[in-house]
């Protein structure tokens, strides 16, 4: 079963590491979990620890899509944005400030 993760990031980099070293922890099979970001035209370093995240991790998941926008479209309509580029059968929202569980 595949899963991909949903995310809305704006201004989100001093929780981005948290949340996704969590995410790294799975004992879920990373290979099937595509994550996929969409970025509220953030102004701080955002953007940046994400490509940082999706090149030193691209071989450990089945995708890291990073959608950036040029401007503030919202939490809904960003989510409904990125939902748009997922393809597993099962997508989870989760926002960017939270941490999982290893069993999630």
């Amino acid at each position: 079963m595949n899963i991909d993760i949903v995310f809305v990031t704006y201004n989100s980099e001093k929780w981005i590491n948290k949340c996704l070293d969590s995410i790294k922890k799975s004992k879920y099979d990373l290979t099937k979990i595509g994550l996929y970001f969409f970025d509220c035209a953030s102004k701080d370093n955002t953007v940046k620890l994400l490509e940082k995240f999706r090149i030193k991790n691209s071989n450990k998941f089945n995708e890291i899509k990073i959608i950036k926008s040029n401007k503030n479209v919202g939490f809904g309509r960003g989510n409904n944005k990125a939902f748009k580029h997922t393809k597993a059968s099962y997508v989870f929202f989760l926002n960017i400030d939270c941490e999982i569980y290893p069993d999630t």
